[in-house]
């Protein structure tokens, strides 16, 4: 599945923000960009 540039300049904020939340779940992390 693509995504917008801008799609993805948001998605990379929130995926910062799952991974500091998370870092533990690095497996979960992974698969949060599929």
């Amino acid at each position: 599945m693509r995504l917008d540039c801008l799609e993805y300049k948001l998605n990379a904020e929130i995926q910062l923000k799952l991974m500091e939340l998370c870092v533990e779940h690095k497996a979960n992390y992974s698969f949060a960009f599929y």
